[in-house]
């Protein structure tokens, strides 16, 4: 059974529609993703870390869909479900690194860069530059969906509702260099059908939570490992009072 089930904005890709019309060239690689919509960059810039990590991860879900068809691989699905628990807390996650060789081609080579994407925001949170990743999966994603235009108005639909909801430096960043880290942004709020109001966030996460299984997922920690984060003080695979 799959970990996630295509969310219903995501439209099915399947049938002569299906064959990648696209190029992929594992040598010149940075051209598929790279430089990024300057402009969603910039927007992005101004929302908080969680907004980013939810906006990749919601587009990097289109990005794997987009190849359900041509792939039997469950272990891109437990790498988002993986990035959509980093959202909770980062203790749920374990950082991956790919074995390139395993990874390439045109099916395999752009979900692992979609993915590659997530996991070098989730761990790269001081290092990596605000907004980028959310732009160069953006592009991608348009490199690789075969009619971009669902997929342009989804993002657009959900940059702006990000930007009602999460900007950066509400109150949460004490000192200059801190890191705007946010409240949750649930995976339910990237559904154009749904309206998530502030008050559904704290259940849609203990939901969320409540279907995780580190024993199916080796992308997330076992309870133990998670303790031996310096910033987590939580019962491992609940939500607590104090959890947010």
């Amino acid at each position: 059974m799959n970990p996630l089930q295509r969310p219903p904005w995501i439209p099915s890709v399947g049938g002569a529609s299906a064959r990648p019309r696209f190029t992929w060239d594992e040598w010149r690689i940075e051209s598929t993703y790279q430089p990024g919509d300057g402009a969603l960059q910039e927007r992005m810039a101004r929302l908080t870390f969680r907004a980013n990590m939810a906006m990749c991860t919601a587009i990097a879900e289109w990005i794997v869909w987009r190849f359900e068809a041509l792939s039997g691989d469950f272990r891109p699905l437990l790498m988002l479900e993986a990035a959509w628990a980093a959202g909770v807390h980062t203790a749920y996650a374990r950082y991956h690194e790919f074995d390139d060789d395993n990874w390439r081609g045109v099916v395999r080579g752009p979900m692992r860069m979609a993915l590659g994407i997530v996991i070098d925001l989730v761990w790269g949170m001081k290092t990596v530059e605000p907004g980028r990743n959310v732009a160069w999966a953006s592009q991608l994603a348009e490199l690789v969906i075969p009619d971009p235009s669902a997929f342009r108005a989804w993002r657009e639909l959900c940059v702006s509702r990000l930007e009602a909801r999460f900007p950066a430096n509400d109150g949460e960043a004490v000192f200059e260099d801190e890191i705007d880290i946010g409240a949750w942004v649930p995976r339910e709020m990237f559904d154009p059908a749904r309206s998530v109001e502030a008050g559904d966030v704290r259940p849609l996460i203990e939901q969320f939570v409540a279907t995780l299984d580190p024993g199916r997922n080796p992308y997330l920690h076992m309870p133990a490992e998670m303790m031996e984060f310096a910033d987590y003080s939580g019962a491992p695979y609940e939500i607590g009072a104090d959890d947010h």
